[in-house]
């Protein structure tokens, strides 16, 4: 007699049932997968093993450039920059420069050249002219001809000139020698207070 409740039956013929048919699908899974392995492990022998990369290098790393201008040591907190060292080139004597010929001295002129002394008098050979005797002396290293110098005579009195005249030497005047001649100034020599003798070229 069977005892279960109404509206319940139990099959033991459709549990195996189930199971088994499980049981050939998880063998099959199984089976698939294991193809595959085995699949696997034979295409991985025959695949050639790929050479071990050569190592590379590192790449370099980028070094921070330093700065044109480096900031004082008064404003730097970490760093304390120090100028560099400056070995302080050699003293080289300058070349003494070289001797500088002797500029010849410019040659003096005819009156430069002249000294002269006078003294004057009332002409007795001619009268009304007063006598200017001249003793010049060549103190130059050349020969002064006549032509050379001229000697100017000029009468004052009270500052007003009143008569002049002018002649020249009557020889060639030789250097350390002297030569002595006269000129003849109009009137007489009561008239001039006053008597110039001037060297001219």
């Amino acid at each position: 007699m069977d005892n279960s409740p109404s509206g319940f039956h139990l099959s033991s013929g459709r549990r195996e049932q189930r199971s088994r048919s499980g049981c050939l699908i998880v063998g099959g899974v199984l089976f698939i997968v294991a193809l595959i392995a085995l699949f696997e492990i034979l295409r991985g022998d025959d695949t050639p093993v790929p050479p071990a990369p050569t190592p590379t290098p590192p790449a370099p790393t980028a070094t921070a450039t330093p700065s044109a201008t480096a900031a004082p040591a008064e404003f730097s907190t970490d760093v304390v920059v120090l100028a560099p060292t400056v070995t302080p080139t050699p003293w080289i004597p300058a070349a003494p420069p070289p001797p500088q010929r002797r500029q010849p001295s410019p040659t003096p002129s005819a009156s430069e050249c002249i000294s002269a002394s006078w003294d004057a008098h009332q002409s007795l050979a001619a009268w009304g002219n007063v006598l200017v005797n001249i003793n010049a002396t060549n103190r130059c290293r050349r020969v002064l001809q006549p032509t050379d110098v001229w000697f100017r005579v000029t009468g004052y009195r009270d500052g007003d000139l009143i008569q002049t005249a002018q002649g020249s030497p009557f020889e060639d005047i030789y250097p350390g020698r002297s030569t002595q001649f006269g000129i003849g100034l109009p009137g007489s020599i009561d008239w001039y207070d006053e008597i110039v003798v001037e060297v001219n070229d």
